[in-house]
């Protein structure tokens, strides 16, 4: 079952500054090895928009992401979190892909094997500068959390997920979604345009109870 969990549309930074748009996030409870959002929101056209989607899903294997299509066209793997090595261990990763034209785009995600449901999130980045820079974690305790070399301007996007029905807080970052499914898994994410220039940025993501195969995933990008 495909569910569309919430949606905005903010724009942050001046003319010529990076910008950061969180679009919308989605779920299907599936049992797949591939999952398709159709007519995901990808934000405004422009020459220079870059989309960035997280992904994560729970398994009911040990497959891990194969590749993730944008309209399409293959997006680039930014970072991901390890292969998970049992049952119940989520996996987390963020794609790119410049797509200049289109307001919605099919986004599919592609596993080698089976999972149980997954997780994405959509957002429109434009004016970049450069590439992106990126961190993981994999971690069983909780909190999780990422240390960053961060510049003024630059945009932190993160992904997190465990095999547990809790909900995530969020510190160094604003939370985007948050997200329990089918009472075994919890799915979310948060994003910043950074006000200053740090080179131990902590981005750090906490459960309300006990953490159960946390997994976070977090890129930079200027």
């Amino acid at each position: 079952m495909i569910g569309l969990l919430v949606m905005a549309a903010a724009g942050l930074g001046g003319d010529d500054a990076p910008t950061l748009d969180f679009r919308a996030a989605y779920t299907d409870t599936g049992n797949s090895s591939g999952y398709t959002f159709s007519a995901a929101d990808i934000g405004t056209a422009s020459a220079t928009r870059r989309v960035v989607v997280t992904v994560a899903a729970d398994d009911k294997s040990m497959g891990d992401i194969s590749g993730v299509t944008i309209g399409g066209s293959a997006a680039t793997q930014v970072v991901k979190t390890s292969t998970p090595t049992g049952t119940n261990k989520p996996t987390v990763s963020i794609w790119e892909l410049d797509v200049a034209s289109g307001a919605t785009a099919d986004i599919v995600a592609t596993f080698t094997d089976s999972k149980n449901r997954c997780a994405i999130s959509v957002y429109a980045l434009d004016n970049l500068a450069t590439g992106s820079v990126s961190n993981t974690t994999d971690q069983e305790s909780d909190p999780i959390s990422v240390t960053l070399n961060v510049e003024a301007g630059d945009i932190v996007i993160a992904a997190a997920a465990a095999g547990v029905d809790q909900s995530y807080s969020w510190t160094g970052a604003t939370e985007d979604y948050d997200t329990a499914l089918e009472g075994t898994s919890c799915f979310s994410g948060a994003s910043e345009v950074m006000a200053s220039t740090d080179a131990s940025y902590s981005v750090s993501a906490s459960l309300g109870g006990a953490g159960n195969h946390e997994r976070l995933a977090v890129a930079v990008w200027r």
